[in-house]
């Protein structure tokens, strides 16, 4: 995505968080519309090795 892409969309909101350890975080809420993509005969399959999804 480069800022001509961005064009059309909302920035919904802001988060900027820093840790105990001074790193800092960002975190950005857009709200955009999606384009329909070319449908196409190509898949792609990932295996993330994950048994569990929570923490």
């Amino acid at each position: 995505m480069s800022r001509n892409d961005m064009d059309n969309d909302n920035i919904k909101s802001v988060k900027v968080i820093r840790k105990p350890n001074n790193n800092y975080y960002i975190s950005v809420l857009v709200e955009s519309e999606s384009q329909a993509l070319p449908k196409t005969e190509k898949a792609v399959g990932l295996d993330l090795g994950l048994t569990d999804v929570t923490n």
